[in-house]
């Protein structure tokens, strides 16, 4: 008698690229935003906060949320465009901050998996971390949308579009080596 053969489903293997399923899912979610943020930048109409009432409510909600938000539109000749993309943008800012500590997890030297730190090496990790975090928060609540040398994040809104997704992704490039820094700081270990 034959016995049956078991039908197994395709599972692509992340263990060779080194990478966990639940990374790849991440960056899948990443990706996926900045996509919708891409098509909303370059696609959506002027006024879309006027003529659709639930982007309109999306929109209340997350600045209600976080107020910071609505100074990213301030300097946009698209300000309605430019709201709503980066109400939704910055929704990948924990994303980001997710892969930037499991980056940090991997290293396999630096600071933050040393054992024991001398006092010349907490004194460099705390300037390191001060230095970082000043920057993050320039990025994060001093930084008000309009153009940068590289990028015309306010007059165009394919530059929006492109490119807009890197500031929450330099917030958290550089905010989340701040807080490993300070766990290897306070608790001795990362």
């Amino acid at each position: 008698m034959r016995k049956a053969s078991k039908l197994t489903p395709f599972v692509f293997p992340f263990h060779q690229f080194g990478m966990k399923r639940s990374t790849l899912m991440i960056i899948f979610s990443v990706a996926g935003i900045w996509l919708i943020g891409l098509v909303i930048a370059i696609y959506s109409s002027e006024n879309i906060l006027t003529e659709s009432s639930i982007a309109r409510s999306y929109v209340d909600t997350v600045t209600w949320c976080w107020p910071l938000v609505g100074q990213y539109a301030e300097y946009s000749k698209y300000p309605q465009v430019a709201l709503l993309y980066n109400c939704i943008v910055w929704l990948a800012l924990p994303f980001f901050a997710i892969l930037m500590w499991r980056y940090l997890k991997t290293r396999k030297t630096g600071f933050l998996v040393k054992q024991k730190l001398t006092i010349v090496e907490y004194l460099l990790l705390i300037l390191a971390c001060l230095f970082y975090a000043a920057l993050g928060l320039v990025l994060l609540f001093v930084w008000n949308g309009s153009n940068v040398r590289i990028v015309d994040f306010s007059t165009s809104r394919q530059s929006l579009g492109v490119y807009g997704i890197s500031i929450p992704l330099g917030v958290a490039m550089l905010l989340t080596p701040v807080a490993a820094g300070l766990k290897k700081i306070f608790y001795g270990k990362f």
